[in-house]
């Protein structure tokens, strides 16, 4: 990235794989020529997936896991990955609900309440906020997306709602019409509907002209 482009705004996709999350790190990126503090930026939102085409190496870190232990290694790993707030200033961390291709289950369900609300009380302090994405999972669905923020009351929670992943499990002005007044970032990639394979705009077979008519019409 150019530094000097007068970029005020950037995401960064963090995972165990590609990053480390320790303190040492962290310092790092706030205190580097190139860092992103003194590069000025005023917002930037944290990506803390899971998995994604090409990405491998670590085990997935599942907030939904019916396994305790395994859960609160995923949550702690996901707090180390906030703290990074406290160097580097940053408004939204997006958190997915299970992994690829993951059924519902009840007790998975109930799995990611519990975690959801001990992260967000974390963040809260930070000034993050959590935003959940549709992701192709019968956990991640906008409809049990939507289920899960009324059912747990979490007001403070919100949705990144991904282009791609929407027009992969049905499509994307049905997504959107669900999760429209919940909606408070999106990841804009495209595909041809049978895999996420995370092109470009314009390179798979989304409609976007039709997606970014919706997307300005959202509250």
């Amino acid at each position: 990235m150019d530094w000097c482009a007068g970029v005020r705004r950037q995401s960064r996709f963090l995972r165990r794989a590609n990053m480390s999350t320790t303190p040492t790190v962290s310092s790092m990126f706030a205190n580097s020529p190139t860092g992103s503090g003194r590069a000025g930026f005023r917002c930037i939102p944290w990506m803390f997936a899971d998995y994604e085409r090409g990405r491998t190496g670590a085990p997935p870190i599942n907030v939904t896991s019916t396994d305790r232990s395994a859960r609160i290694e995923a949550m702690d790993e996901i707090k180390r990955a906030l703290e990074i707030a406290e160097q580097i200033p940053f408004r939204f961390l997006v958190q997915h609900l299970g992994v690829a291709n993951e059924s519902f289950d009840d007790r998975k369900f109930e799995a990611a309440m519990t975690s959801i609300e001990h992260l967000r009380a974390f963040a809260k302090p930070l000034g993050v906020r959590l935003l959940l994405e549709n992701i192709p999972n019968e956990l991640a669905t906008p409809d049990k997306l939507v289920e899960f923020i009324h059912t747990s009351h979490f007001d403070d929670i919100g949705v990144c709602f991904d282009v791609g992943h929407a027009h992969i499990m049905s499509n994307v002005p049905e997504a959107f019409e669900i999760l429209k007044d919940q909606i408070r970032s999106t990841h804009l990639h495209d595909n041809a509907k049978d895999k996420d394979s995370h092109l470009w705009p314009g390179k798979g077979g989304i409609n976007w002209s039709e997606t970014m008519q919706l997307l300005r019409s959202a509250p």
